[in-house]
């Protein structure tokens, strides 16, 4: 078996014991030992990357795995020299790096308005005119699990108002930096590994 697409267990089969892992030393002598056999049966081999394998496989480290932006928030007052420690933005299997700290200013004009999240659902139809047998016309409006989601206070921000802080945090996230006057958002942005893992394989194949 080439590489493990994780169907054959399928309709009650069992699983096929694992083969040697993918990209390693013993696989692709086995891999190239199938093309050989192929060029020398005159048969032809095809190859595409499964939406489930896209993401690698076990021998890949976190430095090399999917990423995805995140950030955190810390809001503070200016007019003065602001010695702080930003909070550590979240991360996944111990892998973070900085990639940028900005600022901008808060003011009360630049707050977008509260997300409405309990609309009730409206239905509407309009019958057309025609011959046509009798019918009757239903809909349902069952109320919907309202989500949980994360309150984030959202604002609009001018381009010239943002101050880039990248040189005023050193490595542990400690920010020195003399703030001008009104209070202040920083975020801290950065990048971890995603939560993506190879999604049809079996055994040692995870990854």
């Amino acid at each position: 078996m080439i590489f493990d697409a994780g169907g054959h267990n399928h309709r009650g089969n069992k699983d096929i014991p694992a083969g040697p892992l993918f990209g390693s030393e013993e696989w692709n002598k086995l891999f190239v030992f199938a093309l050989d056999e192929a060029k020398r049966l005159g048969l032809k081999m095809g190859f595409n990357i499964q939406s489930g394998w896209n993401l690698g496989g076990p021998r890949v480290t976190p430095q090399h795995t999917a990423k995805q932006i995140t950030y955190s928030e810390t809001k503070i007052s200016g007019n003065n020299k602001i010695t702080k420690k930003l909070e550590l933005p979240k991360t996944m299997r111990d892998f973070y790096k900085d990639t940028v700290v900005l600022a901008f200013p808060i003011i009360a004009t630049n707050k977008t308005n509260e997300l409405i999240s309990d609309l009730d659902l409206k239905l509407g139809f309009h019958e057309l005119g025609g011959s046509a047998p009798d019918t009757r016309f239903m809909l349902g409006n069952t109320p919907r699990n309202k989500e949980k989601t994360e309150e984030k206070t959202t604002y609009f921000v001018k381009k010239e108002e943002i101050i880039d802080l990248t040189s005023k945090m050193d490595k542990d996230g400690n920010l020195t930096w003399d703030a001008p006057e009104g209070d202040w958002s920083i975020i801290r942005f950065g990048y971890s590994c995603t939560a993506s893992w190879v999604s049809t394989s079996s055994g040692n194949w995870q990854g």
